[in-house]
């Protein structure tokens, strides 16, 4: 995520890919990283023109590099949405299966407290 310390939407994507690092925490391959677009100086193919940016980086094919659409909206649904499409099918299924254990977890926790 490229952000700006100025971006008061950049904060809201922030907490939300927080909550989606959380529920995919134990998928190996998927590294989240925030960069400070105004303390860095990037190279030209990584500087954005709108903060935030999501971009999503293939490992060992950063040819095919994908950003978040600014025409959706920011939310939790989206976001996971999002990085989900662009994983690979070994990564998909295990996304799902992370992504089901976790609700199943709130489901419980929300019967144990009724």
């Amino acid at each position: 995520m490229f952000y700006s310390t100025e971006c008061a939407f950049c904060n809201i994507m922030s907490q939300y890919l927080l909550q989606i690092q959380h529920v995919l925490k134990d998928m190996p391959d998927l590294k989240f990283y925030r960069i400070d677009a105004n303390n860095n100086d990037l190279k030209w193919e990584y500087t954005m023109e709108t903060y935030p940016t999501l971009l999503f980086l293939p490992k060992k094919k950063s040819y095919e590099a994908r950003t978040f659409s600014t025409s959706l909206k920011i939310n939790f649904s989206n976001l996971l949405g999002f990085i989900i499409s662009n994983l690979d099918s070994r990564d998909k299924l295990i996304s799902f299966v992370l992504k089901c254990q976790s609700t199943k977890v709130k489901l419980i926790n929300r019967l144990l407290i009724v």
